[in-house]
């Protein structure tokens, strides 16, 4: 996967540089992770969304440029929860 590591929920500084200066849309990966933590882990909490947003829109020039998505289906799988009770929470 560019851009991220699925251990470290890293990602790399320049998907954001390529969003900026190609005009292309990437996937928000930073976002998606940032969300895993918080819901499926359990390791972060609703205020570190809210850093990462924070974050993403100082660095991005076009916050539309940056795709956002979950993937429901690994977080389901991993947490033991279902669909229903995903969308409940978020």
């Amino acid at each position: 996967m560019p851009w991220t590591n699925k251990d470290s929920y890293n990602f790399d500084p320049h998907q954001i540089s390529f969003a900026n200066e190609s005009g292309m849309s990437v996937l928000d990966f930073q976002f998606a992770n940032t969300v895993r933590k918080i819901f499926r882990d359990r390791t972060a909490a609703m205020r570190d969304l809210d850093v990462m947003l924070a974050e993403s829109k100082k660095v991005s020039h076009n916050l539309n440029n940056l795709a956002t998505f979950i993937d429901n289906c690994l977080v389901c799988d991993e947490s033991g929860l279902t669909k229903d009770e995903i969308v409940h929470i978020i």
